[in-house]
């Protein structure tokens, strides 16, 4: 999917491509959004959290980004398993790639969630000890609501590390899932698995890492001109702006995890061809391929791509 891309723009459009060819890809996340949305906006406004002891805080703090995590496994679960029937010629069914996940994939993954949200816990603590900002509690509004879920505010250079590793952990959890959904592994060891790729192909993750941040920024930025407009030049803008607003960033939200997802599994997919053409050069006492000489994985072609693993 993303072979010789280099721009963010590039990305969306291989990806627009891809939904065009098949919306159902988009379903998972559109559904997950119907859940995180909401959740976000109580936790973030309406949750009596200055009420609660220290112990309580932490707690609740560590459920609600376990929904978080449950909510985004789940929908990537989904997708690898939609991957997974495209790539091996199979009808593509939304109702099939849930039965799958709920039965052979999501108990598997739950030490993977709690794993993250812990990590994502500690993250949110070190964001909040780099801010400058007070814990003034804001108050809900339309406008206010839209920045939240557009995750739009002043930021440290602090504040903007932490979000990075909190991004790049991520990208590293949907590296993990794959070997869940598509080879059966527990969860240590896929953990250990994704690791393993991670660091076998460092430089290729970094690339893409940034090619996602890129393709984020630009789906997030007709609404972030809009919130420096408000918030530099003082205009007021009607509620129905904002709710629209958020509208748009259920999209550009869905969109920008899909090519984070899609790009984890790609990797992933490739790194499993390549360990099946060393297992052949070994066999045949042949010279072993180069990563880069094996044949990219790519969902909008016609070839079954899974046939050239050794899971097939």
């Amino acid at each position: 999917m993303f072979k010789q891309i280099r721009t963010g723009r590039a990305v969306l459009r291989v990806s627009q491509q891809l939904l065009k060819r098949h919306p159902v890809f988009l379903l998972p996340l559109m559904a997950s959004w119907l859940v995180y949305a909401p959740l976000l906006l109580y936790a973030k406004y309406f949750f009596p959290w200055q009420e609660l002891t220290i112990a309580q805080w932490f707690l609740s703090a560590f459920f609600v980004l376990f929904a978080f995590t449950f909510i985004l496994a789940s929908s990537n679960l989904i997708a690898l398993e939609l991957i997974q029937q495209l790539e091996t010629g199979k009808p593509i069914s939304v109702r099939t790639a849930l039965a799958d996940t709920v039965k052979k994939d999501l108990i598997r993954s739950l030490p993977i969630m709690v794993g993250w949200a812990f990590l994502w816990l500690i993250l949110i603590l070190a964001e909040v000890m780099l801010s400058k900002k007070k814990s003034n509690k804001e108050e809900f509004s339309p406008e206010n609501a839209a920045k939240a879920l557009a995750n739009y505010q002043d930021i440290t250079i602090g504040e903007a590390l932490v979000r990075t590793v909190n991004k790049g952990l991520r990208i590293i959890i949907f590296l993990i899932l794959p070997a869940i959904a598509w080879e059966g592994k527990r969860p240590i060891d896929a953990a250990k698995k994704g690791l393993t790729i991670l660091h076998t192909h460092l430089y290729r993750f970094a690339k893409g890492f940034l090619v996602t941040e890129l393709a984020a920024l630009i789906l997030f930025a007709p609404p972030g001109l809009l919130f420096l407009v408000s918030d530099k030049l003082s205009v007021e803008f009607p509620d129905i702006i904002w709710y629209y607003a958020m509208a748009y960033c259920a999209f550009a939200w869905s969109l920008s995890v899909f090519i984070e997802q899609m790009f984890a599994a790609e990797l992933y997919l490739w790194h499993l061809i390549w360990e099946k053409e060393v297992e052949i050069s070994q066999k045949r006492c042949t010279r072993i391929p180069k990563f880069v000489e094996v044949k990219r994985p790519d969902v909008l072609d016609e070839v079954n791509d899974f046939f050239r693993t050794s899971i097939s």
